[in-house]
């Protein structure tokens, strides 16, 4: 069986008219330190996945569903939302964007869900 692109495929391949793809350091000038944390599954198949600054996963973080085409949730525009608010700490849910089914067909929406902890300590501006 052929893995299935998920988010992150999706959006490296994609040609963007008005924004450019910028590194995590470029786009966040104003963040001294993030910490990520992404819970998946339930019971014994719950995962932990932890990311900073310095190993952030990039603009998606792709869904584990092997079924799921497109899947996945944006972190950057969790973060670019708290930047513009000036929170600190998010600890909430997110769908899965992606779908079960090839790519032109939906068979049902990818069920999967995220447990999303965000913590941000802003740089002080001088």
């Amino acid at each position: 069986m052929r893995k299935k692109k998920k988010a992150s495929d999706i959006y490296h391949k994609t040609e963007y008219v008005f924004k450019d793809k910028l590194s995590f350091s470029e786009e966040f000038t104003s963040i001294e330190e993030i910490s990520i944390e992404i819970l998946t599954g339930l019971g014994d198949q719950r995962k932990i996945r932890k990311y900073s600054k310095s190993n952030y996963p990039g603009e998606y973080y792709d869904c584990p569903n092997p079924l799921c085409y497109g899947g996945g949730f944006s972190l950057g525009d969790i973060i670019r939302e708290m930047v513009s608010n000036g929170t600190t700490h998010i600890d909430d849910t997110r769908r899965c964007i992606g779908h079960e089914g090839v790519s032109t067909r939906v068979d049902r929406e990818c069920i999967e869900g995220f447990r999303v902890i965000f913590e941000i300590k802003y740089a002080i501006s001088k």
